[in-house]
């Protein structure tokens, strides 16, 4: 069946409306988003390669030497006066005279100060006059014991003529018992006089020592200088009152100083007094000479006190010193430099290099020679180790010697 054909549609034909995108850019944003996915893939690195071994690391090394080598202890500590006195004043009393200051030279016997002496004078003059009237009594009964003799002879004399009297009844019982008792009293006083002038020379011995101790008490009220040097300091003022035994003055001599230190036992046992010793003072090396070693140690610390004479025309007390003890000399002994070794966990190692590879190896060190360990255990002398900065090394890594 067939349908009639509309004359009017045929003839006229209306145009369909144009629709336009709500979304005007999103062409241009899908294309953008494609333009940087481009670009990333073709700007993104390459891939890391595949892990090796890291190229060798350049260092330095050294070569274990073998000497004879006399290694010094190093020890430091101050220079002293050799000789230096705290002076003290023996008896008490004022300050009446300072007569020196601190720096000033003194001669031997020089006085430094003085005490008022008037207490001191009086018991001199005492002692004197007690020792010239024990002298005058001592003479008196030296002359007073000759009469007694003479008494005590004829006393008994007179005795024995009343006895015979008595024995001839021509005589007194009174008389002869009076003569008796007469010469009792005589005998009795020349006893006294004997016994004194016996012991006369020990009575005049302690005036003598008395009069002696007051004169000496007398010169200590002034301090003199024991030695020529320079005084050092002075604790007293004109005006204080003295105890016998307070420090008063401190008096250096400067010609000879003194190094004093204290040394390990292995030190010690290589030295011997008289032996010579460099002391550095002030970059100045100074010759000097043990004057004194200790032979036993001291029972707290263990070391052995030493003290060493120099010339003081080249130093002064109280400069600090550094002095170089030699020890024993070492035959054949390894040496590496002291940058060369490696602490780890309380123990020392040194890397040794072999056909480009370092090996780790443990050492036992020595003593220490400035910038270089003497070894006891470890490389042989003649092999190469690295000779610095071996904190970032490993055992096995590839190295590359880059000079010695």
């Amino acid at each position: 069946m067939g349908f009639p054909s509309n004359p009017a549609a045929s003839d006229t034909v209306k145009p369909r409306p144009v629709i336009r995108s709500r979304f005007p850019y999103k062409s241009l944003s899908l294309l953008a988003l494609v333009a940087i996915a481009v670009a990333l893939v073709l700007t993104r690195p390459a891939p890391p390669p595949a892990a090796g071994e890291p190229p060798p690391l350049r260092v330095r090394v050294a070569t274990v030497a073998q000497e004879d080598v006399t290694p010094l202890e190093r020890v430091s500590g101050r220079l002293q006066a050799a000789r230096q006195s705290r002076l003290r004043f023996e008896v008490g009393g004022q300050v009446e005279r300072r007569r020196v200051e601190p720096g000033m030279q003194v001669g031997a016997g020089q006085p430094l100060l003085e005490l008022d002496a008037a207490d001191l004078r009086a018991a001199v003059t005492e002692a004197r006059a007690g020792f010239s009237q024990e002298q005058t009594q001592i003479e008196r009964d030296r002359r007073l014991l000759v009469l007694a003799r003479d008494n005590v002879a004829l006393q008994r004399d007179e005795v024995r003529r009343l006895e015979s009297l008595s024995a001839r009844e021509l005589g007194s019982a009174s008389q002869l018992d009076a003569a008796r008792g007469q010469l009792l009293q005589l005998e009795a006083e020349l006893a006294r006089l004997q016994a004194g002038v016996d012991t006369a020379e020990a009575r005049l011995a302690l005036r003598r020592t008395a009069l002696e101790r007051a004169e000496r008490d007398l010169a200590r009220s002034v301090l003199k200088a024991p030695f020529a040097g320079v005084v050092n300091a002075v604790a007293l003022e004109t005006g204080d009152y003295v105890t016998p035994g307070g420090e008063a003055v401190t008096l250096v001599d400067p010609t000879a100083l003194d190094f004093y230190a204290e040394l390990r036992g292995e030190v010690a046992r290589a030295l011997a007094p008289g032996q010579a010793v460099t002391v550095e003072v002030d970059g100045r090396m100074l010759e000097g000479r043990i004057l004194a070693l200790q032979a036993e140690p001291d029972e707290t610390t263990f070391t052995h006190a030493v003290r060493v004479r120099l010339d003081g025309a080249h130093a002064s007390p109280g400069e600090l010193a550094m002095a170089a003890f030699p020890l024993r000399r070492r035959e054949a002994a390894r040496l590496i430099p002291v940058t060369a070794v490696l602490r780890d966990e309380g123990r020392s190692y040194v890397f040794r290099v072999t056909d480009g590879r370092l090996e780790r190896l443990p050492v036992e060190l020595g003593l220490r020679l400035d910038s270089r360990y003497i070894v006891r255990t470890g490389p042989a002398a003649g092999q190469v180790i690295v000779a610095r900065d071996v904190a970032a090394l490993s055992d096995g890594q590839p190295v590359e010697i880059v000079g010695d």
